[in-house]
């Protein structure tokens, strides 16, 4: 689970531990009217930017080495 600057709270769906590489089912809900909504992102956000995207630590299985991964969701999947 995790909190975006705007508030809104996202919680990732259950997964099987092996479809890690997949992408992520998430609930971003507004806690102050419980309206909610699921989008797909690539993979669960570590931490949130400001201008609405976010990143996430990845390991890269190429190499085997973890990277950063940066994540901008178009206006339709957005939280709001």
């Amino acid at each position: 689970m995790a909190v975006d600057p705007d508030g809104f709270v996202w919680i990732e769906l259950w997964h099987p531990i092996a479809s890690q590489d997949e992408s992520r089912r998430v609930v971003v809900m507004n806690p102050a009217t419980g309206e909610y909504r699921e989008i797909v992102v690539p993979t669960f956000p570590d931490a949130f930017l400001e201008d609405g995207g976010f990143v996430s630590l990845a390991r890269d299985p190429a190499v085997g080495v973890q990277v950063i991964e940066k994540y901008v969701p178009d206006e339709a999947s957005g939280p709001g």
